[in-house]
């Protein structure tokens, strides 16, 4: 834990901050002039995507589809998503905290030609009801669910409740139509991946979409296991990797090599695409 993270979790720790944004403009060879909000929180880093990435990702996501971008943050990764599945399609960007949940929802407003992002503030889980979230820093960039982790080791001084929701009957009301056309989730919550996953137990038997998950660096061997063998019993194939939001089929994961790097990217592919 760093000197200052000791600090804060002593309880010494200064006041909260808030940051605006500001805005980006770059172009793209097929997807053309890309508008993107920029949180300005100092550890928010943003790189303009290339148009690599987004042909990478309609290799699992089609014109028309649906998505789901849990721990959509302020929406880099919502718009690469929405940039491939269209206007026709629609990501469901969910984002629990208010500090950043308001850059979210600028980006979902901007490149509405060619994107179509629905905002939702909340945290995925298997319940109805509030969290406790903990953050690294007073502007409350990283954090989330670090139940099982000991503060002295996670270093997130910084607590935020945070309401929950359970997506599959929230999306089956406000959304039925787009439900089984669910291609693709994202999942990125600081080591509570496992449960939002089971949460979306249902649209994973039915439509057995592409995967995006994240090995948190504080989840044990334990917890990792029972991650990936969650993924192995509903009949994807699991690789891993490095480059964040990479979608790299050429470094198979498997039960003995989970813990190969303390921190990296899971992309599971079911069985069932990779015979079609």
């Amino acid at each position: 834990m760093k000197l200052k993270s000791l600090i804060w979790t002593l309880g010494i720790k200064p006041k909260v901050k808030r940051y605006g944004t500001s805005a980006l403009r770059f172009s793209l060879p097929r997807e053309g002039e890309i508008h993107f909000e920029k949180w300005q929180h100092p550890k928010d880093y943003f790189r303009p995507f290339s148009q690599e990435q987004i042909d990478v990702l309609r290799k699992y996501i089609r014109t028309g589809d649906t998505v789901i971008d849990v721990g959509a943050h302020g929406g880099d990764f919502s718009i690469q998503l929405a940039l491939a599945a269209g206007a026709e399609g629609c990501v469901l960007a969910v984002e629990p905290n208010p500090f950043v949940f308001d850059t979210l929802v600028k980006n979902a407003a901007l490149n509405r030609s060619k994107t179509h992002i629905v905002p939702l503030r909340a945290a995925a889980a298997n319940f109805s009801g509030q969290l406790t979230f903990h953050y690294s820093d007073p502007g409350f960039c990283n954090g989330g669910e670090l139940g099982g982790v000991s503060k002295w080791k996670h270093g997130h001084a910084f607590p935020l409740d945070v309401p929950t929701v359970q997506l599959v009957p929230w999306m089956n009301e406000n959304m039925p139509e787009r439900v089984s056309k669910v291609s693709f989730i994202k999942i990125d919550t600081e080591g509570f991946d496992l449960t939002v996953l089971q949460s979306l137990e249902e649209i994973i038997d039915q439509n057995h979409p592409t995967i995006h998950v994240e090995m948190y660096r504080h989840l044990t061997l334990e917890r990792r296991q029972q991650l990936w063998r969650f993924l192995n019993e509903k009949g994807y194939k699991t690789y891993l990797n490095d480059d964040s939001y990479g979608c790299d089929e050429s470094t198979p994961l498997n039960e003995d090599n989970l813990m190969v790097v303390p921190h990296y990217d899971v992309l599971a592919v079911h069985v069932s695409h990779s015979l079609s």
